[in-house]
C-alpha cells in the first residue's frame, strides 16, 4: 500500500514530465495541478461511466437479438412443416381425385354398355355399330388413365 507521501511524489514526478498544453495548467490564470487533476479525473469517471452503459446496451442488445434468432428458427421449422404436411396432402387428394376420376369413367362404361344391351335394336347392323362404340369407349377410357 502507498503512502500520501509516495502519491504526492509519484504525483509530482507526472507534473514535472508532462508537457501536453491540455494538462499543463495555466499559471497566469491562477489554475492549479489539482485542478487539472480533479477535472481529468471527473472526465474519466464519466468516460467510464460511459463505457459501462455502453457495455450494458450491447449485452441488452445481444440478448434480444438471440432472442428474435430463436423465434426466427422456431418459425421458419414450423413453416418447413407445415409445407411438408402441405405437399403430403396435395400428394394425397391427387390420388384420391385420380381414383374418383377412374371409378367415373367405369361407371360411365357399365352405364353405356347397360343402355347399348336394353336398347332396341332394328337391326344387326345398329348391334355392330354399338358393340364398336362401346368397345371404342374402352379404349378410350383406357388409354386416357394409362
Amino acid at each position: 500500500m502507498t503512502t500520501n507521501n509516495e502519491e504526492a511524489g509519484k504525483e509530482k514526478k507526472e507534473e514535472d514530465t508532462d508537457t501536453s498544453p491540455s494538462i499543463r495548467p495555466n499559471t497566469a490564470s491562477g489554475s492549479s495541478y489539482n485542478d487539472v487533476i480533479r477535472r481529468l479525473e471527473g472526465e474519466l469517471e464519466e468516460t467510464r461511466s460511459r463505457l459501462v452503459e455502453a457495455e450494458e446496451r450491447m449485452r441488452t442488445d445481444q440478448e434480444q437479438w438471440l432472442d428474435e434468432k430463436k423465434k426466427v428458427i422456431a418459425y421458419q421449422k414450423q413453416l418447413q412443416l407445415n409445407y411438408i404436411q402441405i405437399v403430403q396432402r396435395n400428394k394425397t387428394l391427387q390420388q384420391e381425385t385420380h381414383q374418383l376420376a377412374l371409378e367415373l369413367e367405369r361407371q360411365h362404361i357399365r352405364q353405356v354398355d347397360a343402355e347399348s344391351a336394353t336398347a332396341p335394336l332394328a337391326n344387326a347392323d345398329e348391334t355392330t355399330c354399338c358393340s364398336e362404340l362401346t368397345q371404342a369407349a374402352r379404349t378410350s377410357t383406357l388409354t386416357r388413365s394409362t
